[in-house]
């Protein structure tokens, strides 16, 4: 429905109030009319009134002090005047218009064709002002829905984040002959690093990392999946069918896992993941790697960090049919072995160099001698000042590991 534009017109003859409703008649437009000022302002009040055609010689209250309360009023003072006048256009009665608040002005005899130009003019506007407004309204309706699903959504976020925090261990095996160190950053609310420890039996410890390709929602709700596919190897029925063996070869659990995690996530994702069981009896660590960048070992006599250069398959889900092999790794007491996901090599500063994997290596030779959690903490540090303003694009998971 077509809303109209009202036009007030006010003149305390009733024939010129006559013709300017003869001159104004157009579609879309209503005409109200008002016979002195104070008429005048009692129709303001009740009407949207687009455009006010004020006669400035009036008896009682002039054009001119009607406008003055015009302005006055907070409703009314930005309503547009024309003034209508028999008085000629001499300078001093133009600026006294102005002065109190017109737009323009007209004299009589009126020419038709202005005067319905000009009152096209600023109907228009009124449109115009009224559809934007309108639009202001939709948008400021729409904002307030969109703020809460945001933040019902960031709720929604804050509840999976510490979900997903609840998959990682908060206590680890064997802490008298085991130390573990850990520091975990989401790029986003969410992340798709993970990490487990856990028990095997008296002698074995088992240790995993994984990283989802991406990050974020969709990253996070993979590493549930494997988390789950983990627990479901870890579990007693799966135990009960194979013996404790299978989990404590890593090559074979990694065969599993991909078995599991190729049904269960889409064809564009993959997983890189580590897994490592530690046998305390002798110090051995056996490691097998999905893709995953290789571990580095702080030979604790030497002082000096390598990279240990296991055989290296095919990340989770990649392949039908991958081959992964067991890597032997001695410890020594006081040695430590880092894990981490790629997000710490591949930090970029704000010229867009790389953090890389040599200079990763080198921070770890510098800070290796120390505990692991000040360890860790130095290299995290050492990647941040490297990383300087630039937004971190990456999960960056850190894991170390000493036998004491």
């Amino acid at each position: 429905m077509t809303e109209f534009v009202k036009v007030l017109l006010v003149d305390d003859r009733p024939e010129n109030l006559i013709a300017l409703e003869h001159l104004l008649e157009m579609p879309g437009l209503k005409l109200i009319k008002a016979g002195s000022g104070n008429e005048a302002l009692q129709q303001l009040i009740e009407h949207d009134i687009a455009l006010v055609l004020l006669d400035v010689q009036m008896p009682g209250m002039d054009g001119y002090e009607t406008a003055e309360l015009m302005r006055l009023n907070p409703k009314t003072r930005r309503i547009p005047i024309i003034f209508v006048t028999a008085t000629s256009g001499e300078r001093q009665h133009i600026f006294k218009g102005y002065e109190t608040g017109a737009v323009d002005y007209i004299t009589k005899p009126i020419e038709p064709l202005v005067l319905t130009a000009k009152v096209e003019v600023f109907c228009q506007l009124w449109r115009q002002r009224r559809e934007l407004e309108e639009s202001q309204k939709a948008l400021a309706a729409i904002n307030q829905v969109l703020e809460g699903k945001n933040r019902q959504l960031e709720e929604e976020l804050d509840l999976a984040r510490k979900v997903q925090v609840g998959f990682l261990p908060t206590e680890f095996p064997r802490e008298g002959r085991i130390r573990f160190g850990h520091t975990y950053e989401f790029c986003t609310t969410l992340g798709g690093d993970l990490f487990d420890v856990f028990s095997i039996d008296a002698d074995h410890v088992g240790f995993y990392l994984a990283d989802v390709s991406g990050h974020g929602v969709n990253a996070a709700l993979i590493s549930g999946l494997l988390k789950m596919a983990f627990e479901n190897m870890k579990n007693k029925t799966e135990v009960a069918k194979v013996g404790a063996a299978a989990i404590k070869n890593p090559a074979q659990v990694l065969t599993r896992l991909n078995e599991a995690i190729r049904g269960m996530i889409p064809e564009e994702y993959f997983i890189t993941l580590i897994y490592a069981v530690i046998r305390l009896s002798d110090q051995n660590v056996s490691m097998s790697s999905a893709g995953h960048p290789y571990p580095i070992l702080f030979d604790a006599a030497s002082g000096k960090a390598s990279w240990c250069s296991l055989p290296n398959g095919p990340a989770l889900s990649m392949t039908a049919d991958p081959v992964y092999e067991n890597h032997e790794q001695a410890l020594k007491t006081k040695d430590k072995l880092l894990f981490y996901t790629d997000g710490f090599t591949e930090a970029f500063n704000m010229r867009n160099e790389e953090f890389g994997e040599e200079r990763f290596r080198q921070v770890v030779e510098e800070h290796g001698d120390q505990e692991l959690d000040v360890m860790l903490k130095s290299i995290l540090e050492a990647v941040n000042r490297h990383r300087e303003a630039a937004a971190i694009s990456d999960d960056c998971t850190m894991v170390a590991v000493q036998l004491v």
